[in-house]
């Protein structure tokens, strides 16, 4: 049986976005029930501001060879969308 590791408190420090992807990833990826070593996959679709302060769709995707367990914020890749 999967346990719930979302700790609320946790999740309500984190900045809105890619923190809460990498929180959200090193969880799945911490169950080796879930997910085996350097696999799965995470992504996000959010709005964020360019260079110029314009709002603008971006997807966070996990980079290959990384592990959901331990992977940071620079192990994603910004796309706009």
């Amino acid at each position: 049986m999967v346990q719930n590791l979302w700790n609320e408190e946790k999740a309500a420090t984190l900045t809105a976005g890619l923190s809460e992807l990498v929180y959200r990833s090193n969880l799945i990826g911490s169950d080796r029930a879930v997910c085996n070593w350097g696999g799965g996959n995470t992504s996000m679709k959010t709005i964020e501001q360019d260079f110029r302060g314009r709002d603008i769709e971006v997807m966070w995707v996990k980079g290959s060879g990384s592990d959901l367990a331990t992977m940071q914020a620079k192990n994603f890749y910004r796309f706009k969308s």
